[in-house]
Order: C-alpha cells, then structure tokens, then sequence
C-alpha cells in the first residue's frame, strides 16, 4: 500500500497526558480534549467543556471538537491516517475509536499503542487490536498565537480537602494512633533482642519475667490503639457520609434543567450512591495506608539502626517488590479492558439471539447462531480467565517477597552474626522489623488501583457540586438578603 508521504522509522516520542476520566458515556470527545488542553498546560473544568464541544445524549462529533480546540487557542487538523503512519505525527492525538468513542493516543511502544482512554485510564493496546477498532480518523494538535495556558490541575487531594477539612480532630487523633502504634511494635524486636543475647545465654535469666510483662503490655497498647483508631476512622467516615450526602442532594436540587437534559437520571442517583464508597476509601484505607507508610518510615529508620548493609538488602527487596507489582497492575488494568469489551460483545449477541429467537427458528438457524455465540462466550471465558490470573500474581508476590526478605536476613544476618558485628538476639529483631516495614508495601500497591477509582468518582460528584447554580436560586436568596437588610 502506498501512503500520500514516505515513512519514516524513527523512535516515537511518548507525550505523557494526564488523567481525566468521563463521567457519562457520551462525554469522551470533550474529556479527550480536556487532557489534551491540559497536557499544553491549560486545564479547564468540564462543565465549560462540555458546553463548548455542544454535547448532549448523542455525544458530540469530531467537528465539535475541533472548533471547540480553536476557542481555547489550538489548531487542530483532522486526518485520515493508517496506523503505520502515526510514527510520523506530532503526539497527543484524538483518535475515533469503533464510531462511537474518543480516546488520546500518546504515542508508540514496537507494536503497541499507549493511549488515555477517558473510560479506562492509561492503557496499552496491541497493534491487532488497534486495527481492528480504528476507524482512520484522528485530530492533531499544536499551539496557536491566542493559546493561553492557565488553570491548575485538580488532583485528589485538591478534591479530597473540602470533605476532610472541617475534621481535622479526628483525623489528628487517628494519625496519633497510629505512630503511637508504631511504639510497641518496635518495642517486640527489642525484647526479642535482650531475650536471646541475655535470657538464653543465662547471663541474665532473671530478666525473663520482665520481658514477659513487657510483651503482655505492648500487646495490650496495641489492641487498644488498634482499636482506637479504627473505631475513630469508621465514625469518621459514617459522617462524611451523612454531611457529603446532604449537600450533594441539596445542591442537585438547584441546578439548572439544561444540566439533566446531558444526563441521565439513572446515573445522577447512582452517584448519591458512591458518596458512601469515597467516604470509607477516603478514611479507612487512604489515611490508613498514610499511617501504614509512615509507620513503615519508622521501621526502615529502625533497621539502619541495627545494620545499615542488612537494612539497604531489605529497602531494595521492597522497592523492586513495589515496581513489579505496579507493572503487573498495569497490566492486569489492560487485561480488564479487554474482559469489559469481550462481555459486552457476549451481552449484545446474546439480547440479539433473545429478541430475535422466533426469525432464528423460522430459519432453522439455531446451529449457527449457537456457534456463532460459543465463539463471543470462548473469548470472553479466556479473557475472565487471563485476568484472573493476574489478580492471583499479585497476590501471591508479596508472600513471596516476604520470603526473599527471610532468606536475605537469615543469609546475610547469619553472615553478619559470624562477622561480629551482629548478635543473634539483634538479627531475630532485625528478622520482625523487616516483616513490619515490607507489609504495608503490598497494601500500597494494591490501594493504587483503588486511588483509580476514588479520583473517578470524585470526578462524577463534582460534575453536580460544580455545576451554575439556577438563576432563580440566587434571586431568591438576593431578595431575602435585601428584605433582611
């Protein structure tokens, strides 16, 4: 096939884009121009958007899209394009997607394309796939003389900060908690430490009733700070339920009626619904995973203490456990996609075989149409089963970098203990540390993905709390304010 221009084979130059996922099904055109404004360095709210690229219930087309882009200063241009020729084109680009979606491509990877897809976040896609769902249209963009950079990102914290700041007490409490926590755990090594160098080498037996006092009551503080902050953090989050739940309905109440007709009703009470969702990530595991992490600080800090060559072995061990993980989520988020795509095609061909059952039958084509759905039900049962298996990777490796973890510290320490420059007493203390300090590495991991989905649902609730207010609102609480003056 003969392309209009000669290809060139040269490296491509990934554009890293940021995160912004959709809130409706209909709004990828706009999200997909919101990141790309936002990776040129102007970030604008999606309400404005949303407005300036007209969507509606049918979405909006790339037509919208690219005048939209001229109104905040870029000049897009549209192309019919082969994938082979994206190595020759400026990146990010806005891609038409199986006719009915939007996502941006950042760039090239060998055979794989890395986009940002508003539905599903940073994904890779393979070359097959990518041809079958290119449709050859793609939008490119470069500054124009009026573009303006401007605006600020909005981040999770930036949204997480009006639901946590009139509870700054309890908060505090719990983090108090939880370093305080952190105080008897360490105080187990140590007693190991004294029990071994000093009880069972009968040097000083008398100490063992000490020791044993001493575990007694560590093991207490830590059943009651334990309890203390979990039951802090559980009210905590029953009343930002409450209190988010409240003025999320009262502000639904005041928008204006153009904003319900971009949307659909069903999906506006669901969002009541996630209210209660963020309020127990946001406590119970996003502050809990804070106080793990700085917990864990404490133990690293404790580790060079005993031996900083034992302790460096350990903080790589957990580093490269952290990496791995991450790439494996990374792929496991792929390995989603594409079980979503396959049972929705399993979905579709099974309401067209219901609705259509009397014209199958007329023709006696129930054998076919039978095949024919195995073939969509096969798939979709490879791909649940692919990523099962990477849901039962991750979970097995931290175990499994927690053993690397003993071995280290028995091999090393054992080598260290021969040295003289450890006691056994201090390696048996340094072996509880590093489980304590590697423990809270895994849950990290794993709450990255659940960070996904708290930053998208934050986004689906201030679409509503960001929304213009009704007019006839204002002019209702204008008219009070001037009859009580």
């Amino acid at each position: 096939m003969k392309f209009p221009f000669p290809i060139r084979r040269r490296r491509q130059r990934r554009a890293h884009t940021p995160l912004i996922l959709q809130q409706e099904e209909t709004e990828c055109g706009a999200v997909s121009l919101g990141i790309v404004l936002a990776f040129f360095g102007r970030w604008v709210p999606m309400e404005e958007l949303r407005e300036a690229c007209a969507v509606n219930r049918d979405g909006c087309d790339a037509r919208d899209i690219a005048r939209a882009a001229r109104r905040y200063g870029l000049e897009p241009q549209g192309w019919r394009r082969e994938p082979e020729q994206f190595r020759d084109m400026e990146m990010p680009l806005i891609v038409f997607w199986e006719f009915n979606h939007f996502f941006v491509l950042e760039g090239l990877r060998g055979d794989s394309y890395l986009v940002n897809d508003p539905a599903n976040g940073h994904s890779v896609i393979d070359g097959d796939e990518f041809d079958d769902g290119f449709t050859g249209v793609v939008l490119s963009f470069k500054r124009g003389p009026a573009f303006q950079t401007g605006g600020s990102p909005p981040g999770v914290m930036r949204r997480l900060w009006p639901w946590l700041r009139d509870v700054k007490g309890p908060l505090a409490f719990a983090l108090c908690c939880g370093l305080l926590l952190s105080l008897p755990v360490l105080a187990l090594p140590l007693f190991l430490s004294v029990f071994v160098d000093y009880v069972l080498s009968g040097s000083e037996p008398s100490w063992a009733a000490a020791i044993f006092t001493g575990l007694v009551v560590s093991g207490a503080l830590v059943y009651l700070l334990t309890w203390l902050r979990q039951r802090c953090l559980r009210l905590l989050a029953v009343r930002l339920s409450v209190e988010q739940a409240d003025s999320f309905v009262r502000r639904l109440f005041r928008l204006q009626m153009g904003f319900f007709t971009q949307r659909f009703s069903g999906d506006l009470a669901n969002r009541v619904q996630l209210i209660d969702d963020i309020a127990v990530v946001a406590t119970m595991q996003f502050v809990g995973v804070i106080i793990e992490l700085i917990a864990s600080a404490i133990f690293l800090a404790a580790m060079f203490l005993y031996d900083p060559l034992l302790a460096s072995v350990v903080a790589a061990l957990g580093l490269t456990s952290a990496v791995i993980m991450r790439s494996i989520t990374q792929s496991r988020v792929g390995e989603n996609r594409r079980l979503q795509r396959e049972q929705g095609k399993l979905q579709g061909i099974s309401m067209y075989g219901l609705s259509s059952i009397e014209t199958i039958q007329s023709v006696a084509g129930e054998r076919d149409f039978f095949a024919h759905w195995a073939g969509y039900q096969a798939r979709e049962l490879l791909a649940r089963q692919r990523f099962a298996e990477f849901g039962h990777i991750i979970a097995s490796m931290p175990g499994m970098f927690l053993v690397f973890s003993n071995a280290a510290v028995l091999g090393i320490g054992g080598w260290r203990v021969m040295e003289g420059q450890l006691t056994l007493g201090m390696m048996m203390g340094f072996y509880v540390l590093a489980a304590n300090f590697l423990l809270p590495i895994g849950r990290l991991v794993q709450f990255a993905d659940l960070f996904q989905i708290l930053e998208a649902n934050l986004q689906r609730l201030e679409d509503v709390l960001d929304a213009p207010e009704d007019p006839y609102f204002q002019e209702r609480l204008d008219q009070s304010a001037h009859r009580n003056g």
